[in-house]
This record gives structure tokens, sequence and C-alpha cells, in this order.
């Protein structure tokens, strides 16, 4: 696939909006720009636009897998406070 390199011009405000979203998502400002473009255009964003090694994407998913693992631990033992609390 050919790519072609595009540049803006941007305030300082809006760099640094820019710049607090990619620190939010964990991610370059270019990566974030690029991303957010694809959005508006309709275009899948799936995969992941970081220039991250391999390693890191990893780490990234496994974190993603333990947080529902967590929300999902949470879960249960809230529900079987709840039906105990009921119960008593």
């Amino acid at each position: 696939m050919v790519t072609q390199v595009i540049s803006f011009r941007f305030t300082e405000q809006e760099i640094g909006l820019l710049r607090q979203r990619a620190l939010a998502h964990d991610e370059s400002t270019n990566a974030i720009a690029q991303r957010l473009l694809r959005d508006i255009l309709g275009l899948s964003t799936e995969v992941f636009t970081t220039i991250d090694s391999l390693e890191e994407r990893m780490k990234k998913v496994a974190l993603l897998i333990v947080d529902k693992r967590i929300q999902e631990c949470l879960q249960e033992h809230t529900a079987t406070m709840l039906g105990e609390s009921n119960a008593g």
C-alpha cells in the first residue's frame, strides 16, 4: 500500500488538546491524530496505529484481559455479598 505524508498547522491550544487525548489513550500525538481522522472517515481503527513493539502490544492486550477478569470477580463478589445480606 502506498502512503503519503500529510501535514497540518494547529494552534497551541489544539496541539495541547491533541496531546492530552494521546496521553489518555497511551498513543503518540501522530498516532492519535491518524486514528481520529480514520474514525471521522469511517475507516476501521481496530489495528494498532502506534509504533509499538510486539511486547508492548501484548502487554496492552494482557492488561485488558486482566482488567476484564478483575471486573468479573468484583461483580461475582458483590453478588455473593448481596445474596448473603439478603439471606441474613
